[in-house]
């Protein structure tokens, strides 16, 4: 069975759009496939009034028909299991909706900003590295001290006595983590904000620095969950190219789209 992802961006326009909602869902049946939610979905609602998250959850469930794509403590890394959106809702509000990423967030903000108020480590304007192809950004810059820097500080943090300038997702499936308290997954998780958050500060196809704290972490959880899938969904430009790039990086054979050529594809 293949996986579609939609980011938060997508499923907020299949909410409000009945009939744009009716014909993607039409199409996901006719070939099969399921659309599954994640916590990613949900971290960005807790927030809202009881109403609302109400009318958010009840359309998660009718359009993800309460698939959910679930971190597991194994190889695996994460399952598709079927369970009502709010049981995810409430474990969200328990956990505080906080991830490993942010453990070392503001080291993250103080980063991107040093980088963008100095021009001569950046060496390349961000038009210049916008127009380098989705799958030759990190070729290009792993050799950089700023790529190195970042890799180094991941390899730190988790006490991995490793060199590497780089890891496919294969790897995080078969290398445990020495770091006690932590899986398999959290490796992950912190390997993609890492990869995504190095991208936008460069800048290569960048988010404005003030979305960094809030909708950018939930690009890159959405990333994450993004990895499991066959196909994800984003009519977020900028992110796409992030994506392709990140999953080009890691060997990951996720196609990325905007919901539009994603209707023309099965049509």
């Amino acid at each position: 069975m293949k996986i579609v992802y939609f980011d938060m961006n997508a499923m907020i326009r299949l909410k409000e759009d009945g009939e744009l909602r009716g014909e993607v869902t039409h199409l996901l049946n006719q070939h099969h496939l399921v659309a599954p939610y994640s916590s990613a979905h949900l971290e960005e609602e807790r927030h809202r009034m009881m109403e609302e998250q109400a009318a958010y959850i009840a359309f998660l469930d009718d359009f993800t028909q309460m698939w959910e794509l679930r971190p597991i403590d194994d190889p695996r890394m994460c399952v598709l299991m079927q369970e009502p959106s709010l049981l995810c809702m409430e474990r969200v509000k328990k956990d505080g909706g906080v991830s490993v990423t942010d453990d070392v967030e503001q080291a993250d903000l103080a980063f991107m900003r040093r980088i963008r108020e100095d021009e001569e480590a950046q060496r390349m304007s961000a038009k210049e590295l916008s127009s380098i192809p989705p799958n030759q950004i990190f070729e290009k810059m792993q050799h950089g001290d700023l790529y190195r820097q970042r890799i180094a500080d991941f390899h730190r943090f988790w006490g991995w006595p490793d060199d590497a300038v780089r890891h496919t997702f294969d790897e995080f499936r078969h290398q445990d983590t020495p770091k006690t308290g932590y899986c398999r997954w959290n490796v992950l998780e912190r390997y993609i904000a890492t990869m995504m958050e190095f991208l936008n500060a460069i800048p290569y196809h960048q988010d404005r620095l003030e979305k960094t704290k809030g909708s950018m972490t939930h690009d890159i959880t959405h990333a994450i969950y993004g990895a499991f899938c066959d196909v994800f969904v984003t009519d977020d430009k900028k992110l796409s190219y992030r994506l392709k790039a990140l999953y080009h990086w890691m060997a990951v054979p996720v196609e990325v789209m905007g919901l539009k050529a994603f209707r023309e594809r099965l049509a």
